[in-house]
């Protein structure tokens, strides 16, 4: 039996899904598996309209500090930018995209979904839109680092992988996971992309690692 682990990834034409007030993209990197149990929900946006005049000048601390090369505007601001100018419509999506570190759903699939990400962590409402986050509070040290392609801070820590290599021993049966690292990517297995495929939920997509 194959065994595939993967992340998710913005599809062609998917909507997007901004925070109204920028400094909760630190609140979504910062992320870290834990419980969060005093939660104030932020105030999000689907952005349905592809309007050519937007730009971003957001600094973000956390990457200046960490990362000097990446000023602003930051990395995913400049991936929505490139997109706007590829696409000229933006479709509806049962995942609107903010990043593969923070899965937001809306309410068919939560209902499809609900009880399978619910053992892996938890399902956040925010303001402003029917959309829920998913905090992933399953965090596994499941990275083959030997054979993994990492680049590393000067601490030690985790600035990127470029190619990932699992053991699948330490994943088990786990369906949806985060590894032990800031803005970990939201990892899930075969059997929760099957799952979303038979709820026939529109415009979500997946890479295989």
């Amino acid at each position: 039996m194959t065994f595939t682990v993967y992340t998710f990834e913005v599809g062609l034409g998917q909507e997007w899904i901004f925070p109204v007030d920028e400094d909760h993209f630190e609140l979504f990197f910062a992320m870290n598996g834990k419980v969060i149990s005093n939660w104030d929900p932020p105030v999000m946006r689907v952005n349905r309209e592809i309007n050519h005049e937007e730009r971003f000048s957001s600094s973000f601390p956390w990457l200046d500090e960490h990362v000097p090369f990446l000023r602003k505007p930051a990395v995913i601001l400049l991936k929505y930018e490139r997109f706007l100018f590829n696409h000229e419509r933006r479709f509806y999506s049962d995942f609107p995209w903010l990043g593969e570190h923070v899965p937001f759903l809306r309410k068919p699939a939560v209902e499809a979904l609900g009880h399978v990400l619910l053992k892996y962590g938890q399902l956040l409402p925010v303001r402003g839109e029917e959309v829920w986050l998913f905090n992933a509070t399953t965090v596994l040290d499941a990275l083959d680092h030997e054979r993994s392609h990492i680049v590393y801070f000067d601490d030690g820590g985790i600035l990127a992988i470029e190619r990932y290599v699992f053991d699948r021993g330490r994943i088990g049966t786990a369906e949806v996971f985060k590894l032990p690292m800031r803005a970990s990517p939201v990892f899930v297995t075969d059997s929760f992309v099957k799952q979303v495929r038979s709820a026939g939920l529109r415009d979500v997509s997946f890479k295989a690692l």
